[in-house]
């Protein structure tokens, strides 16, 4: 869970991330939903492309702030499709993805490449105790149905709707390394439990930046999806 040595360049990220600015939906023209005069990240829930507050180049899963106990604070996401990968190590999985976006899908797409980097790992929970194997997925750019993404060509890439959901999120700077990640979902799973807010999902951890990004700049966050009052 930690960076992504050898794979995950200055080159690979930005090639990535500049996709963005070049395809939605496979077509080279700008997203819908732009608002003129408007800056595309203040127009969270609408739809179109939001870049991501740490960066520009890249498209940010859109969210709306319910509510805040202390430092976690609780987001409504809405549906997402996402391509992901299981039972790999960082690098693999990361390639995996990588190549799907660039386009080794039976369509041979491009697809911009979105914030965060979600995974998830096999951690103990407040019950229900959940497990799954190491699970890395790529959210796909809003305005994709499931059946508009195409298929990948490598059958360790699934493709997947994620319905919309409630997140309770802790953020951290620096190098997400795994007793990082693991300090802070345990603080979030504690804190959690402290204010009797139910659990209902499995804990993972999503990355805005690459590689060489300065950890004091990185933004990290772990999350959980909960179930409150209205939810």
């Amino acid at each position: 869970m930690g960076d992504l040595p050898g794979l995950w360049t200055d080159t690979t990220f930005r090639e990535a991330a500049s996709t963005t600015t070049l395809h939605y939906r496979g077509e080279e023209k700008d997203p819908p939903g732009r608002v003129q005069g408007l800056p595309p990240r203040q127009k969270i829930n609408s739809p179109g492309r939001i870049p991501s507050r740490d960066n520009p180049m890249t498209e940010e899963i859109p969210y709306r702030v319910t509510g805040q106990i202390g430092e976690i604070e609780f987001r409504a996401y809405p549906v997402i499709r996402v391509a992901s990968v299981s039972g790999h190590p960082d690098n693999e999985a990361f390639g995996y993805l990588f190549r799907y976006i660039s386009g080794k899908n039976r369509v041979k797409q491009k697809i911009a490449m979105t914030a965060p980097v979600i995974t998830t790992e096999t951690i103990p929970m407040i019950a229900p105790v959940i497990s799954d194997a190491a699970t890395m997925s790529f959210v796909m750019p809003e305005g994709y149905t499931r059946d508009e993404l195409p298929e990948p060509l490598e059958p360790g890439v699934r493709l997947e709707e994620i319905p919309a959901r409630t997140v309770a999120v802790i953020r951290f700077t620096g190098r997400a390394d795994p007793r990082a990640v693991e300090n802070q979902t345990a603080r979030l799973l504690a804190l959690l439990e402290e204010h009797q807010v139910r659990v209902t999902g499995n804990p993972f951890l999503m990355r805005y930046n690459a590689p060489f990004v300065p950890g004091f700049l990185r933004r990290n966050e772990v999350g959980v999806s909960v179930l409150r009052d209205g939810t």
